[in-house]
């Protein structure tokens, strides 16, 4: 058999402080641009996933790799930033969420000049930010908290995802039933894997945290009316 093609370009990364840093999250703008969320900390350390540090908007044109600029060399800018957990791009539009829950759009024009603007009403009825990971198309924006949250009786309970619709600017929930067995045991938690939308279907991949067995579940939603199609179907 043949030996697999060598990279035509390769490109070593670092964070701003000029520690070598991983490259944990990977989102494409238009083919020609990427943009690489990068860590240096214990991917252990946040909900299960490596906490992004920096956004590197890296040139894939003619054939190489270049590192253009860092969307958050100034962390003000966007809140509590340095404890990201999630980023993805649609078009020219970069959607970046921090640990903190807020949410940020960055649009990368020509040149990849930025921009960043929060949109409006990201919580409808004023409930309160969460950590989240989030996915886009062109049409829908999905945030689903990575955590589980304290219920007024006391107990872990996972937070509905909420949607956005790009075409109408509108926010809505998803419904989202706990498994029975969070309701059974207090002390199992929840957590966030993997959030996908394929066409007009939303679909998380998640996990009861303290089960001997950390069986993953699968949940799916139809976007355009809400109704759910899978919920915690084991995998």
């Amino acid at each position: 058999e043949s030996s697999p093609r060598a990279p035509q370009s390769q490109l070593c990364l670092y964070s701003s402080s000029s520690t070598q840093a991983n490259v944990v999250q990977l989102a494409f703008i238009d083919g020609d641009y990427c943009i690489c969320g990068l860590s240096t900390g214990d991917p252990s350390s946040s909900f299960g996933r490596a906490t992004l540090i920096e956004l590197v908007v890296v040139d894939c044109r003619a054939g190489s790799l270049a590192a253009l600029r860092r969307l958050v060399d100034q962390p003000s800018s966007m809140g509590d930033f340095r404890a990201g957990v999630a980023a993805d791009c649609v078009g020219s539009a970069c959607f970046t969420c921090d640990r903190s829950g807020r949410l940020c759009m960055w649009e990368l024009g020509g040149g990849m000049d930025v921009s960043c603007s929060e949109p409006a009403c990201l919580k409808p009825g004023g409930s309160k930010p969460q950590a989240a990971l989030l996915c886009a198309d062109r049409r829908w924006l999905a945030t689903v908290p990575v955590a589980a949250r304290a219920s007024e009786q006391g107990k872990s309970e996972p937070s509905c995802p909420l949607l956005l619709d790009q075409q109408t600017s509108e926010w809505r929930q998803l419904p989202l039933t706990a498994p029975a067995e969070m309701a059974a045991d207090m002390s199992l938690g929840w957590a966030v894997r993997q959030v996908h939308i394929q066409d007009t279907v939303l679909l998380i991949i998640a996990s009861l945290v303290g089960e001997d067995i950390e069986l993953p579940k699968l949940f799916a939603w139809h976007l355009p009316t809400g109704v759910a199609l899978a919920e915690g179907h084991v995998l």
